[in-house]
C-alpha cells in the first residue's frame, strides 16, 4: 500500500506536469479525491479483496469488527493522523470513507 504522502507526491507531480502549481495546505501537500479514493480502495482490497462495490456497505461485503479495526488502523497509518474508532460504522462504504477523508485532508 502506498502512503498518503506518496499519493500526494504523485498528485502534485501530475499537477506540476500539467502546468498547474503544486498546491500545499499549511505545509501539507494536497491530494485529489481520486488519490484518496485509490488509497481507500487499496486498503479495503487488502482486507476484503478487490471486488468491493464503492457504494456498497463494507459490512455487506464481509467486513467484521476485527476487519473494521484493521482497515481503520491501515487508513490511520496512511494519513498519519488519528481516525475515529467508529469510522467504518459512521462512513460504511468506500465512497463514504473517501468523502470523510477528503474533507479531513483537503
Amino acid at each position: 500500500m502506498q502512503s498518503l504522502n506518496a499519493h500526494a507526491q504523485h498528485a502534485c507531480s501530475a499537477s506540476a506536469a500539467a502546468g498547474a502549481p503544486a498546491a500545499a495546505a499549511q505545509g501539507r501537500a494536497r491530494i485529489s479525491r481520486a488519490g484518496i479514493a485509490s488509497m481507500v480502495h487499496e486498503a479495503v482490497a487488502a482486507v476484503l479483496g478487490p471486488d468491493v462495490n464503492p457504494d456498497e456497505p463494507l459490512m455487506a461485503s464481509g467486513l467484521d469488527s476485527l476487519g473494521a479495526v484493521e482497515l481503520r488502523n491501515a487508513l490511520q497509518a496512511q494519513i498519519g493522523s488519528e481516525l475515529p474508532a467508529t469510522l467504518l460504522f459512521d462512513y460504511p462504504s468506500i465512497n463514504a470513507v473517501t468523502g470523510f477523508l477528503a474533507d479531513q485532508v483537503g
